[in-house]
C-alpha cells in the first residue's frame, strides 16, 4: 500500500519505519505530516486514529503487567528449581530480568505494534552500542578526574578477590539493557506520544531518580542527582538517535568503569572495584556512600552533554509536540 504525500507516493512501510533507511547512530527523522518519529506505530497520515489497543496508555499498561508476571514467573521458577542460593547468583539475577524485558520489546513491538523490526533495536544499528560504551566511558573518567583532582577522591591502590564477572552482569548489562527497556522504550517512548519530548523527558528523569532512592545507601540527594543528570541526558539521547543500543551502552560503561573500574559505590547499591578508591571531602563533593552520582561535578557534565543533545533534537527538527499541539496543527492544516 501507498500513501499519496506532498511531492510522491511514500510507501507506507516507510512511513511505518519498517524499511526506511537507519544510520547507525543518528535517529530518522519525524513523518512528514504527522511530527511522530518512527518508533510509533499505526499512524501513517495526519489525522489517523488508531485502535484503543494501539494508544500509549494501554501498550504501556499490557508492556508492564507482562514484564512483572514474567520477572516473577522467573523468579518462582529458578526458587524451586534451585532453590533461594540460585537467586543470588548474579547470572541469573540477570537473566531474570534481562530475558523478560527483551521478550517484552520484541514481542511487544511485533503484536502490538506490528513493527517486526523495530528502528529502536535494529541489530543492524548496533554500531550505536560501541558509541554509546565510548562515550560512558569518557564521562565517567572525566567526572572521576575532576573528582580526584578537587580532593575527593584518592586512588590507595588495587584490590584482589573482586567478582569481576557478577559486578559486570549486574551493573553493566542487567541494569544496561533492564532499566533502559523499562525508562526509555517503554515510559519515556509511549509518554512522549501524548506528552511530547520535553514532558515525557522530564516524567520518565524524575521517574528514574525515584527509584534509586530506594537503594541500600539511596538518598534524596542521590535521587535528585541522577534525575538531573542520566534521567534526562539518556532520555534526550533516545530521543535523538531513536536507539536503544546507543543509550544502554552508555548506561552499562557509566556504571562499569565508575564501580568495576574506579571502585568507586554505584548508585548506593555496589561497592568495591579493582582500583581502591577513597573518598573525602563533603558529600556534593565525593558523594559519599551514594557514589559519583551524587556529585556537583557528575550532575554539571551531564548537564552540558543533555544541553548539546537537546540542542541537537531542536537543530534537526527531532522535538515530538504535544498531541493536543498535534492536533491543533492538523487542524489547521486541513482549514488552510
Amino acid at each position: 500500500m501507498v500513501i499519496q504525500q506532498a511531492g510522491g507516493e511514500v510507501p507506507e512501510a516507510d512511513l511505518a519505519g519498517h524499511s526506511a533507511p537507519r544510520h547507525w547512530f543518528w535517529g530518522p527523522g519525524l513523518r512528514p505530516g504527522i511530527g511522530l518519529p518512527m518508533d510509533v506505530p499505526g499512524v501513517n497520515r495526519p489525522g489517523q486514529r488508531r485502535s484503543w489497543w494501539r494508544q500509549p496508555w494501554f501498550r504501556l499498561l499490557v508492556y508492564m503487567v507482562v514484564l512483572v508476571v514474567l520477572v516473577g514467573s522467573s523468579a518462582v521458577v529458578a526458587s524451586v528449581v534451585g532453590g533461594p542460593d540460585l537467586l543470588e547468583r548474579s547470572s541469573v539475577a540477570a537473566a531474570m530480568t534481562v530475558g523478560p524485558a527483551i521478550a517484552v520489546l520484541l514481542l511487544g513491538s511485533m503484536v502490538l505494534e506490528r513493527r517486526p523490526r523495530p528502528v529502536e533495536f535494529d541489530p543492524a544499528r548496533i554500531g550505536g552500542l560501541g558509541a554509546g560504551l565510548m562515550l560512558g566511558t569518557a564521562m565517567m573518567l572525566v567526572i572521576f578526574g575532576i573528582i580526584m583532582a578537587l580532593g575527593g577522591y584518592r586512588v590507595e591502590g588495587t584490590t584482589t578477590g573482586y567478582d569481576y564477572v557478577g559486578a559486570i552482569l549486574l551493573l553493566g548489562v542487567q541494569a544496561g539493557i533492564f532499566e533502559e527497556i523499562v525508562f526509555r522504550w517503554i515510559l519515556f517512548r509511549l509518554s512522549e506520544e501524548y506528552l511530547g519530548t520535553w514532558l515525557a523527558m522530564l516524567l520518565s528523569a524524575a521517574f528514574f531518580g525515584f527509584v534509586h532512592i530506594g537503594n541500600p545507601d539511596g538518598t534524596v540527594l542521590g535521587g535528585v542527582a541522577i534525575m538531573l543528570e542520566a534521567g534526562l541526558l539518556f532520555a534526550l539521547l533516545y530521543a535523538l538517535t531513536r536507539s536503544l543500543w546507543v543509550v544502554i551502552g552508555v548506561h552499562a560503561a557509566w556504571n562499569v568503569v565508575q564501580g568495576p573500574v574506579l571502585g568507586v559505590t554505584v548508585s548506593g547499591a555496589m561497592e568495591g572495584g579493582w582500583l581502591d578508591t577513597s573518598v573525602h571531602g563533603p558529600e556534593i563533593l565525593s558523594g559519599g556512600a551514594f557514589g559519583a552520582e551524587s556529585t556537583l561535578v557528575a550532575v554539571m557534565v551531564c548537564l552540558l552533554l543533555a544541553l548539546w543533545a537537546a540542542r541537537q533534537l531542536v537543530r534537526r527538527g527531532l522535538v515530538v509536540a504535544p498531541v493536543w499541539v498535534r492536533r491543533r496543527r492538523i487542524r489547521e492544516m486541513t482549514a488552510g
